[in-house]
C-alpha cells in the first residue's frame, strides 16, 4: 500500500502520491478549523500535467465531485494515471490535514 500525508495551509499547496501500479485511492481530509476551504482532486497521465478528476464521497450520500469543501472522505479509481494529488485552491483561514492511501494491483 502506498500512502502520504501533509498539512495544507496556503492556496497552491498540494499533497501528491505516485499511483503507478495503484488501482484505487482513498482521500481523507480533516479540516475542522478551516474557513472557505476548496481542495481540488487532480491526476496526471504524464509527469507534471495535472487535470481535475472526479471522486466519490464515502460518508453520507455517494456524490461524484471534483472538489472538497471541508472535512470528509473520498475514493476514486486511479488505474489509468501515474500521479494523483489534492491541491488546495482556496482557504481563508485554518488548515487541512490530507491523507492519501492507495491500494496496489494484486
Amino acid at each position: 500500500m502506498k500512502n502520504t500525508r501533509a498539512t495544507l495551509t496556503t492556496p497552491g499547496d498540494a499533497v501528491t502520491l505516485d499511483v503507478t501500479e495503484v488501482a484505487v485511492v482513498a482521500v481523507d481530509i480533516d479540516a475542522p478549523d478551516a474557513l472557505d476551504l476548496i481542495a481540488v482532486f487532480e491526476a496526471a497521465v504524464r509527469p507534471g500535467r495535472f487535470f481535475p478528476v472526479s471522486a466519490t464521497r464515502v460518508v453520507g450520500r455517494d456524490v461524484l465531485t471534483e472538489i472538497a469543501t471541508g472535512t470528509g472522505a473520498w475514493r476514486l479509481n486511479v488505474a489509468p494515471y501515474i500521479a494523483f494529488r489534492v491541491r488546495l485552491d482556496s482557504l481563508t483561514s485554518g488548515s487541512a490535514d490530507v491523507a492519501i492511501s492507495g491500494a496496489r494491483f494484486s
